[in-house]
């Protein structure tokens, strides 16, 4: 792979990588009620009372992110580094899981499943 390619290959990654950390993080504040707060370094988690609008599943996830964010605080994190930390775990879980998929689809190992972006197969629930 030739050096244009790779400088090419790592920007849209890194555009990638930021449109996921974005999203994720509005994902946690809008869904799961898991946001910074307004002081810099503070995180906001909002009570469950607040949470009435999530299933038991989603109750279930909130509890397992939480679980997750006092783990990192645990190894040193402070709360908002702790916050951004696990958004970054996240967005680059799932873009590792897209790119996966993306590779498979183009060795003909699986069926096409992300490359017509929201129109693929992999976005359809079929049940």
């Amino acid at each position: 792979m030739d050096q244009g390619l790779r400088n090419k290959l790592r920007g849209v990654v890194t555009q990638c990588r930021k449109l996921l950390e974005d999203a994720t993080a509005q994902a946690l504040q809008g869904r799961f009620g898991i946001y910074a707060g307004r002081k810099r370094g503070e995180i906001q988690i909002d009570d469950d009372p607040r949470m009435p609008h999530l299933t038991e599943e989603d109750r279930a996830c909130r509890q397992d992110l939480l679980d997750h964010l006092a783990h990192i605080q645990a190894i040193g994190y402070k709360p908002g580094e702790a916050l951004e930390q696990l958004v970054r775990e996240i967005a680059f879980t799932h873009l590792n899981r897209l790119s996966a998929y993306k590779m498979m689809e183009s060795r003909g190992l699986i069926r096409e499943a992300v490359s017509r972006g929201l129109k693929s197969q992999g976005f359809f629930f079929c049940g």
